[in-house]
Protein backbone atom coordinates (compact mmCIF):
# COMPACT_ATOMS: atom_id res chain seq x y z
CA UNK A 1 0.00 0.00 0.00
CA UNK A 2 1.02 3.28 -1.07
CA UNK A 3 1.89 5.28 2.25
CA UNK A 4 -0.40 8.32 0.52
CA UNK A 5 -3.50 6.32 0.62
CA UNK A 6 -1.89 4.88 3.74
CA UNK A 7 -2.59 8.14 5.77
CA UNK A 8 -5.70 8.84 3.88
CA UNK A 9 -7.00 5.58 4.97
CA UNK A 10 -5.46 6.21 8.95
CA UNK A 11 -7.07 9.67 8.71
CA UNK A 12 -10.69 8.03 7.91
CA UNK A 13 -10.55 5.62 10.24
CA UNK A 14 -9.62 8.12 13.07
CA UNK A 15 -12.28 10.38 12.01
CA UNK A 16 -15.03 7.51 12.42
CA UNK A 17 -13.44 6.45 15.71
CA UNK A 18 -13.81 10.03 17.01
CA UNK A 19 -16.93 10.03 16.44
CA UNK A 20 -19.03 11.19 19.89
CA UNK A 21 -21.21 8.66 21.17
CA UNK A 22 -23.93 9.48 23.38
CA UNK A 23 -25.92 7.02 24.99
CA UNK A 24 -29.54 7.65 25.03
CA UNK A 25 -30.71 8.52 28.76
CA UNK A 26 -33.51 6.56 29.92
CA UNK A 27 -35.92 7.44 33.03
CA UNK A 28 -34.67 6.51 36.69
CA UNK A 29 -36.38 5.39 39.34
CA UNK A 30 -36.31 6.33 42.94
CA UNK A 31 -38.04 4.43 45.96
CA UNK A 32 -37.11 8.07 47.83
CA UNK A 33 -38.91 11.34 47.70
CA UNK A 34 -37.02 13.92 45.05
CA UNK A 35 -39.98 15.39 43.61
CA UNK A 36 -41.39 15.74 47.56
CA UNK A 37 -40.20 16.16 50.99
CA UNK A 38 -39.99 12.62 52.63
CA UNK A 39 -42.56 13.34 55.20
CA UNK A 40 -44.91 12.53 52.22
CA UNK A 41 -44.14 8.95 53.19
CA UNK A 42 -46.03 9.51 56.06
CA UNK A 43 -48.69 10.16 53.74
CA UNK A 44 -48.41 7.25 51.69
CA UNK A 45 -49.16 3.39 52.46
CA UNK A 46 -47.60 0.44 51.33
CA UNK A 47 -49.41 -1.96 48.79
CA UNK A 48 -48.90 -4.66 46.81
CA UNK A 49 -49.86 -3.38 42.81
CA UNK A 50 -48.60 -5.51 40.40
CA UNK A 51 -46.73 -4.65 36.96
CA UNK A 52 -49.85 -4.83 34.98
CA UNK A 53 -51.67 -2.62 37.03
CA UNK A 54 -49.03 0.15 36.60
CA UNK A 55 -49.01 -0.37 32.74
CA UNK A 56 -52.49 -0.03 33.29
CA UNK A 57 -52.02 3.37 34.67
CA UNK A 58 -49.89 4.84 31.94
CA UNK A 59 -52.36 3.94 29.67
CA UNK A 60 -54.96 5.26 31.42
CA UNK A 61 -52.66 8.70 31.31
CA UNK A 62 -51.04 8.86 28.39
CA UNK A 63 -47.90 9.09 29.96
CA UNK A 64 -45.70 6.70 28.27
CA UNK A 65 -44.87 8.51 25.21
CA UNK A 66 -43.99 11.48 27.78
CA UNK A 67 -40.51 9.97 28.55
CA UNK A 68 -38.98 10.29 25.55
CA UNK A 69 -37.77 6.89 23.32
CA UNK A 70 -37.60 4.54 26.30
CA UNK A 71 -41.16 5.09 27.78
CA UNK A 72 -41.58 2.82 30.40
CA UNK A 73 -38.53 -0.22 30.67
CA UNK A 74 -39.85 -3.48 32.03
CA UNK A 75 -36.93 -2.72 35.15
CA UNK A 76 -38.36 0.48 36.00
CA UNK A 77 -41.41 -0.83 35.70
CA UNK A 78 -40.92 -3.59 38.85
CA UNK A 79 -38.64 -1.19 40.57
CA UNK A 80 -42.20 1.61 40.55
CA UNK A 81 -43.97 -1.45 42.15
CA UNK A 82 -41.31 -2.82 44.93
CA UNK A 83 -41.71 1.37 46.15
CA UNK A 84 -45.17 1.00 46.27
CA UNK A 85 -44.95 -2.40 48.01
CA UNK A 86 -42.53 -1.29 50.68
CA UNK A 87 -43.43 2.73 51.26
CA UNK A 88 -46.57 3.41 48.96
CA UNK A 89 -44.25 5.84 47.19
CA UNK A 90 -42.32 5.69 44.00
CA UNK A 91 -41.04 8.34 41.49
CA UNK A 92 -39.35 7.97 37.85
CA UNK A 93 -37.00 11.11 37.06
CA UNK A 94 -36.88 11.94 33.46
CA UNK A 95 -35.40 15.46 33.40
CA UNK A 96 -32.79 13.71 31.23
CA UNK A 97 -34.74 12.30 28.99
CA UNK A 98 -35.80 13.81 25.42
CA UNK A 99 -39.69 13.64 26.62
CA UNK A 100 -41.75 16.12 27.63
CA UNK A 101 -42.69 14.53 31.03
CA UNK A 102 -39.91 15.64 33.72
CA UNK A 103 -40.81 13.47 36.60
CA UNK A 104 -43.69 11.12 37.63
CA UNK A 105 -45.17 10.28 41.49
CA UNK A 106 -46.91 7.75 41.62
CA UNK A 107 -48.20 6.70 45.95
CA UNK A 108 -51.06 5.25 47.25
CA UNK A 109 -53.25 7.26 49.95
CA UNK A 110 -53.88 6.16 53.26
CA UNK A 111 -56.42 3.71 53.69
CA UNK A 112 -55.05 2.21 50.37
CA UNK A 113 -58.38 3.30 48.42
CA UNK A 114 -56.86 5.58 45.46
CA UNK A 115 -53.47 5.36 43.31
CA UNK A 116 -52.51 9.49 43.05
CA UNK A 117 -50.43 9.56 40.12
CA UNK A 118 -48.63 12.84 39.38
CA UNK A 119 -46.30 14.08 36.27
CA UNK A 120 -44.18 17.20 36.13
CA UNK A 121 -43.66 19.22 33.02
CA UNK A 122 -41.81 22.71 32.47
CA UNK A 123 -44.10 23.83 30.00
CA UNK A 124 -47.59 23.05 29.39
CA UNK A 125 -48.53 19.26 28.75
CA UNK A 126 -48.89 17.96 25.11
CA UNK A 127 -53.04 17.86 24.31
CA UNK A 128 -52.87 14.22 24.05
CA UNK A 129 -51.49 14.29 28.53
CA UNK A 130 -55.06 17.04 28.61
CA UNK A 131 -58.06 14.97 27.50
CA UNK A 132 -60.16 15.26 29.94
CA UNK A 133 -59.44 18.72 31.30
CA UNK A 134 -60.85 22.08 29.10
CA UNK A 135 -58.04 24.23 29.60
CA UNK A 136 -60.24 27.09 27.33
CA UNK A 137 -62.59 27.39 30.60
CA UNK A 138 -61.52 29.78 33.22
CA UNK A 139 -59.03 28.05 35.65
CA UNK A 140 -59.41 28.30 39.37
CA UNK A 141 -57.16 30.91 40.85
CA UNK A 142 -55.57 30.38 44.19
CA UNK A 143 -52.24 31.10 45.89
CA UNK A 144 -50.66 28.54 48.73
CA UNK A 145 -47.71 27.24 49.47
CA UNK A 146 -46.05 24.27 48.17
CA UNK A 147 -44.69 21.00 49.71
CA UNK A 148 -41.50 22.71 50.74
CA UNK A 149 -43.35 25.82 51.90
CA UNK A 150 -42.62 28.39 49.02
CA UNK A 151 -45.58 30.48 48.20
CA UNK A 152 -47.25 29.70 44.86
CA UNK A 153 -50.02 31.12 42.53
CA UNK A 154 -52.23 27.94 41.08
CA UNK A 155 -54.19 28.07 38.12
CA UNK A 156 -56.39 25.02 37.79
CA UNK A 157 -58.44 22.91 36.15
CA UNK A 158 -60.58 19.51 36.86
CA UNK A 159 -61.99 17.55 34.50
CA UNK A 160 -62.25 13.79 34.35
CA UNK A 161 -60.40 10.58 31.84
CA UNK A 162 -62.12 7.91 31.63
CA UNK A 163 -64.68 8.34 34.08
CA UNK A 164 -61.28 9.07 36.63
CA UNK A 165 -60.96 12.71 37.76
CA UNK A 166 -58.07 14.79 37.19
CA UNK A 167 -56.18 17.75 37.80
CA UNK A 168 -54.17 20.00 35.86
CA UNK A 169 -52.47 23.05 37.83
CA UNK A 170 -50.04 25.27 36.31
CA UNK A 171 -47.81 26.26 39.23
CA UNK A 172 -46.75 30.42 39.42
CA UNK A 173 -44.03 30.99 41.76
CA UNK A 174 -44.29 33.77 44.23
CA UNK A 175 -40.48 33.97 45.23
CA UNK A 176 -38.27 34.69 43.10
CA UNK A 177 -35.74 32.30 41.50
CA UNK A 178 -37.86 29.53 41.61
CA UNK A 179 -39.13 28.22 38.60
CA UNK A 180 -42.82 27.64 37.22
CA UNK A 181 -44.10 24.27 35.89
CA UNK A 182 -47.15 22.36 35.26
CA UNK A 183 -48.75 19.43 37.13
CA UNK A 184 -51.35 16.68 36.21
CA UNK A 185 -52.60 14.47 38.49
CA UNK A 186 -54.88 11.68 38.40
CA UNK A 187 -56.88 10.01 41.12
CA UNK A 188 -57.28 6.11 40.66
CA UNK A 189 -59.18 3.93 42.87
CA UNK A 190 -57.14 0.71 43.29
CA UNK A 191 -60.21 -1.03 42.80
CA UNK A 192 -60.58 -0.13 39.42
CA UNK A 193 -56.68 -1.58 38.78
CA UNK A 194 -57.61 -4.58 41.04
CA UNK A 195 -60.83 -5.98 38.60
CA UNK A 196 -59.05 -5.54 35.47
Amino acid sequence: MRPRAFAILALALLACGCQRFTPPVQPNVSLFPTAFPVRILDQSAATELPVASLRQVFAHTGWEDGLGSFGLSESNAELLARGLRQRGYAELDARRTEGSIRWIVLRVLPGNQALLATAGYERRPPKAHLAGTELTQPAQVNTRFDAYNYPITVHSWQGLRANVPMTVEHVLPVVKGREEYWEIRHLIPLRDLEDE
